[in-house]
């Protein structure tokens, strides 16, 4: 019997995280048991220390990004799905200056700013969401989240800045997903 030896091959990946590529890895083998499992290392995670957590998170979010580069939508469902119910069950403060923080006020000025038939892009399910009237009831739940808008929306008008041209959709790129 010949023995053919395949070649090894080298994956490369220097800009992802071993978490992520683990994540990656551990969807490959066991699809449909992956969201147990992510729902799982979510928890024991938590358990843990705030900073497993966090790395986790930013697993997360960066197998959801690799997913999409892949053309993988299943696997980003999966990942996007448990970021969200992390994000339910777990209290995760941001402070005022996290980027996170600052790109979602301005999310929302933009969203408030842009009319119905511009840029802004909702699923049919998010109509009820996405209703410029429902920010009220947040604003009236979360003052400081008002405050921060008010503060950016001021600034943007100090800086003679139009709203409707910084779509912050567009930013997101620039920030490199750095976990500040």
């Amino acid at each position: 019997m010949i023995s053919r030896r395949r070649p090894f091959i080298r994956l490369w990946l220097p800009n992802e995280s071993a978490i992520m590529f683990a994540l990656f890895i551990q969807w490959l083998h066991s699809p449909r048991t992956f969201r147990r499992f992510l729902d799982h290392s979510i928890a024991m995670d938590h358990d843990t220390s705030q900073q497993t957590a966090q790395d986790m998170h930013w697993a997360m979010v960066r197998l959801h990004l690799f997913a999409s580069h892949l053309d993988l939508g299943k696997l980003q469902d999966l990942a996007m799905g448990a970021l969200q119910d992390l994000y339910l069950n777990f209290d995760w403060d941001a402070v005022p200056g996290a980027r996170v923080r600052r790109w979602a006020v301005a999310m929302v000025a933009f969203s408030l700013t842009v009319p119905d038939n511009q840029a802004l892009k909702f699923h049919p399910q998010d109509a009820a969401t996405s209703d410029p009237a429902r920010f009220q009831d947040l604003f009236a739940s979360l003052p400081d989240f008002a405050s921060d808008r008010a503060t950016h929306v001021g600034n943007m008008t100090s800086a003679g800045l139009d709203i409707r041209c910084k779509n912050p959709q567009l930013r997101i790129w620039a920030n490199k997903l750095r976990n500040e």
